[in-house]
C-alpha cells in the first residue's frame, strides 16, 4: 500500500485539496458506514473544517475516498449489530472495494492544539489512483510542504514544530517520545 504521512493546518490543506480538484473531476465520500446505499459525494470545498481533527487519534479522524465524480462508487451492505440501529440494513464505504480510488485523512489540529497527521493512501495500482498520489506528492511541493523523517509539514505545520508546539505522530495521549520534535528538523528548517 502506498501512503504519504503529513502534518497540515486549515491553511496548509486547503491548497492541496483545490489542486487535487484541478488535477481531475473528483469528489469525496466520507469512508464507513452509512444509512444509505448511495452516500452523498461531496466537492472539496464542502468537506467540513478540513485540517481540523475529529477524533484525538489520528486513525480515528474522519477518512474521505476520493473518487472519480462520474464513476461508480461500490458499497458493502450489511445488518448492523449496533443497539442504535440493531437489525437496520447500512452500506459501508471502504478503499478495498474501490479500486478508482484513494483514501485521504485530514486530521490536523486537535481541541487542545496538537497537531495530528494526515494521511493519503491507496491499496490499488490503477491509473486514477496512482494519479491521485502523484497529483497530491505534487501539490505538496508546490505549496513548498518540508519533508522531516518520514512526514510532510506544510508551512505552518512547520512554524507549529519551530515554536514547540505537539505534533503528535498517532494520538494526543500518547507519550511524547513518539511526537515529531524540533531537534528532527534538518539545519536547513530550523
Amino acid at each position: 500500500m502506498k501512503q504519504i504521512l503529513f502534518f497540515a493546518t486549515p491553511n496548509d490543506i486547503r491548497p492541496i485539496i483545490s489542486a487535487l480538484e484541478a488535477a481531475g473531476d473528483i469528489g469525496f465520500v466520507r469512508v464507513g458506514n452509512h444509512d444509505t446505499e448511495n452516500p452523498p459525494v461531496l466537492s472539496g470545498g464542502d468537506l467540513p473544517q478540513p485540517g481540523i481533527a475529529t477524533h484525538e487519534t489520528a486513525s480515528g479522524s474522519i477518512s474521505y475516498l476520493i473518487v472519480p465524480r462520474e464513476g461508480r462508487l461500490h458499497v458493502g451492505h450489511y445488518i448492523s449489530e449496533d443497539p442504535d440501529t440493531f437489525g437496520q440494513k447500512r452500506w459501508s464505504v471502504y478503499n478495498g472495494f474501490n479500486e478508482e480510488s484513494v483514501e485521504m485523512t485530514l486530521a490536523g489540529i486537535w481541541d487542545d492544539n496538537t497537531l495530528l497527521p494526515g494521511s493519503i493512501k491507496t491499496m490499488h495500482t490503477s491509473k486514477f489512483a496512482q494519479s491521485m498520489m502523484r497529483a497530491f506528492q505534487a501539490a505538496l511541493r508546490k505549496q513548498k510542504f518540508e519533508k522531516v523523517q518520514s512526514w510532510w509539514l506544510g508551512q505552518e505545520a512547520l512554524d507549529m514544530l519551530r515554536a514547540g508546539k505537539r505534533l503528535s505522530t498517532t494520538a494526543v495521549q500518547s507519550p511524547p517520545e513518539y511526537d515529531l520534535l524540533p531537534e528532527h528538523l534538518p539545519a536547513e528548517l530550523r
